[in-house]
């Protein structure tokens, strides 16, 4: 009676242990990694002998990542009689690139803000890591502690009106920063200045058909839109400013009172401005 053995061989070591925690992802050219093995025997990477044989039970090896992205090892153990163990596969990524991205005013107005509380539509990504943080800044020059990305984000510029510029930097899981990407916007908190005047000549009028002479100015983003009442209470839908506009007055002969306000484009109000004019519809009699 005898045994046949296929492929059976009772002289192969054991396959290494790994004991150390590592993160399978860095931005490191090398990773030590830990473990246990059979006394007398060699610790093999990718088929090199990188620990001497020894009599030790435990191993330590330091893994050199050539290569920007995955890198993968296959660890095994000799013995004396060169009996080599199944492998044990590591896989490590090593990433040592920021993110891209881009960001814009996540607004109708692009260029132009009355708030100091402005939101950011932002956009980024990573060819090997996700991106985990983004880091804000109204002025290009302070910045806000990296937090946890999103799409949408709030930075705050500082006071006062005029152009800002507005800074965002990502990072990635692994701690990688991106280039920084700037815009410009204008802080705009002060209405539209100036006055009208209603037939410019005369302060009656016999025509319920009337022209407004307006001259109103904003010096960062200009006048928008412009609306009239002539109660204070109902208003014209807003439209576009032009220095000239024609308004038809209700009927019946008095003082008339006509309100407008005007917006710039940044939303601010110039606040309810009025002027009057006397419609006289009725002749004279003697």
């Amino acid at each position: 009676v005898y045994i046949r053995s296929y492929g059976l061989n009772l002289n192969l070591p054991a396959q290494p242990v790994l004991t150390s925690s590592f993160s399978a992802l860095t931005d490191k050219k090398t990773v030590i990694l830990t473990g246990t093995k059979e006394a007398n025997t060699a610790v093999l990477v990718n088929g090199a002998v990188l620990v001497e044989r020894n009599n030790q039970t435990t191993w330590t090896a330091t893994l050199h990542l050539t290569l920007e992205g995955k890198n993968t090892f296959e660890i095994q153990t000799e013995n004396s009689l060169q009996k080599i163990s199944s492998a044990l596969a590591v896989t490590l990524t090593r990433d040592t690139t920021g993110p891209i991205g881009r960001f814009s005013f996540n607004q109708k107005a692009v260029l132009f803000t009355a708030s100091n509380q402005v939101s950011l539509k932002l956009s980024a990504a990573d060819s090997l890591s996700a991106v985990s943080k983004v880091s804000l800044s109204g002025d290009c020059t302070n910045w806000s502690q990296p937090e946890t990305y999103a799409s949408v984000k709030t930075v705050t510029l500082p006071g006062g009106d005029g152009v800002k510029s507005v800074c965002v930097r990502f990072y990635d899981a692994v701690g990688n920063v991106s280039e920084v990407y700037s815009k410009s916007i204008t802080l705009d908190q002060t209405g539209p200045q100036g006055g009208f005047k209603v037939n410019s000549i005369t302060p009656y009028t016999r025509s319920t058909k009337v022209s407004l002479n307006l001259a109103m100015t904003d010096s960062l983003s200009g006048i928008g839109t412009m609306s009239f009442s002539f109660d204070g209470i109902t208003w014209t839908k807003p439209k576009t400013y032009q220095p000239l506009q024609l308004l038809r007055l209700p009927r019946g002969s008095g003082a008339k009172k006509i309100y407008a306000k005007f917006f710039d484009k940044a939303g601010n109000t110039s606040g309810i401005l009025s002027q009057s004019i006397v419609l006289d519809e009725i002749p004279p009699t003697g």
